[in-house]
């Protein structure tokens, strides 16, 4: 992913990433053409890229406390982004960060 390269190249803190990933426009759009297309395998593969890649910042946190902090922290980072396309009414933004935060928080496969 080319946004985990620049980011990582910055050093930017999980949360950081997070929020970039969940503010990312392009991958809201490529999951909404995907569930549009009825390419559910697809979709899925997209949000689950996207929430290993966040994973993987959280990860290189050197203690445990500090990864679970740092994985906290980036699951309320998505909220955020989530909570400003509601209020702008970007329902493709909107989607692509509730379905990132439920990979995120380990819950069953979403439906898409």
């Amino acid at each position: 992913m080319v946004l985990d390269q620049q980011v990582a190249a910055q050093g930017a803190a999980p949360e950081h990433y997070a929020s970039q990933v969940a503010d990312d426009q392009y991958l809201a759009i490529e999951l909404a053409l995907l569930r549009a297309a009825d390419d559910t395998n697809a979709a899925l593969r997209v949000v689950g890229g996207a929430a290993a890649d966040i994973l993987g910042h959280c990860i290189r946190v050197p203690t445990s406390r500090d990864r679970d902090m740092a994985l906290l922290r980036s699951i309320k980072a998505i909220e955020g982004v989530a909570e400003r396309s509601d209020q702008r009414g970007d329902e493709i933004q909107s989607s692509w960060c509730a379905l990132l935060h439920h990979a995120l928080m380990g819950g069953e496969r979403p439906t898409v």
